[in-house]
Formats: structure tokens, sequence, C-alpha cells
């Protein structure tokens, strides 16, 4: 069996402004209560001796600094891939979400959210078939059984989810995926089946001041 770990990156410094729409926003580092999350997940690893046969990674800083806190002693060989990256917002990175969010967009999004665009940017569809073709790639041709780790983005993985998943594509921005939150899927080879182990699992970060409300296991 192939255990399939969704690891999205700890907060950022992008996180700490929500105002504003961030989109891939490659360049933005983990802020001071990231890098504590990105430990608390490393030790969770460790307390639990879970072991990652391959590691991906998005390219984007605030993921590899994840992957680095949490996995400091890995030695196996990762592979940063750009079809791992979180979806682009195109013309409206950056921008103030109310500035750009005008009603003419929100019944656009409301109407069609997977199949809608940001001017110059992409949808949660085209993300979803990035996502899915970098699984067949590296995931459903393995046959051996393997702990494989995917360090990346909440939309993005959501993306990934609906694809594995095949569950309505308008219900895919509504699942909540904190930082460093876990999302499991197993994947038996032989017969061709995935099944959701568990979503949005954050019980590392207890030992925190903040405790998220959303954190749960399936």
């Amino acid at each position: 069996m192939i255990e399939l770990y969704l690891i999205r990156h700890a907060e950022s410094v992008k996180n700490l402004k929500p105002e504003f729409i961030g989109g891939r926003s490659n360049y933005s580092d983990l802020s001071k209560k990231g890098i504590e999350q990105a430990k608390l997940l490393g030790q969770r690893f460790e307390y639990e001796g879970i072991n990652f046969d391959e590691v991906y990674c998005s390219p984007a800083l605030r993921t590899k600094r994840t992957l680095e806190i949490a996995l400091p002693n890995y030695k196996g060989n990762i592979l940063i891939d750009d079809r791992l990256q979180e979806l682009d917002e195109g013309d409206w990175t950056g921008q103030l979400r109310e500035k750009v969010h005008d009603q003419e967009s929100l019944i656009s999004m409301d109407k069609d959210s997977w199949n809608f665009v940001p001017p110059n940017g992409e949808s949660q569809s085209m993300v979803g078939e990035r996502m899915k073709s970098w699984l067949k790639d590296y995931i459903l041709s393995k046959t051996q059984d393997a702990k494989i780790a995917l360090f990346g983005h909440g939309l993005a993985i959501k993306c990934l989810l609906k694809e594995i998943m095949n569950f309505e594509s308008d219900l895919a921005w509504r699942i909540n995926l904190g930082n460093t939150s876990i999302t499991r899927l197993d994947y038996q080879p032989d017969k061709m089946r995935w099944s959701l182990d568990r979503i949005n699992d954050m019980t590392h970060l207890y030992n925190l001041n903040h405790v998220p409300s959303n954190s749960h296991i399936l």
C-alpha cells in the first residue's frame, strides 16, 4: 500500500494579511508562528516513527522552509515540482480582496467556482489537472509499498483531493486545510483503489497557544 501524506505549508508572512490575495507569492517566508508549527510537525513525525521513502515539494519558499524544518535529517531525494504550486491568481495577486472581488466576479465564482479563471490566472480545474499529472507520473505507477510526502498548498491540495476522490467540484474550496495540516490517503495499486485516512489533521499543534477549532481526524 502507498501512504500519501499531503501537507500544507506552515503559516507564512502572507497568511498574516488575509485581506490581500496571496496566490502563489513564492517569495513569502514563514512567520515566527509558522516556524514553530513546522517544528511541531517534525516532532510529530519523529514521535510516530514516520519515515518517508520519497518527498515532493512545491518550489515556493514557504513550502521548502516547512520541509527543511520538519524533516531536518531527511537523507533521501527531494523532488521540487512546479506542478505542485498554488493556484495562480494572475493579475489579482497582491491585490485587496474587496477591490477585485466585485459583484460581477463574485457572481461568476459562485456560479462555477471550479472553472472560474482570474484575469491572466488559472482555474481550480487547471490546478487539478496539473496535480493529477504529477500523481500519474510519480504515484500511480508504483507497485511497492511506500510512504510519500507532498509539501504543498491549501487550494492545490484541495484540487488534488477532488480529482482523487471524485467529489462534487463546488465542494473543493470549502474544505478546511490549516497550516501544517496532514491529509493522508492510501492507495492500493493492485486494486487501483484510493481511501481517505484523515483530513486536516493538526493535532500536533495542540501545545501552541492557539488550538485550531477545526482540527480533526477522519
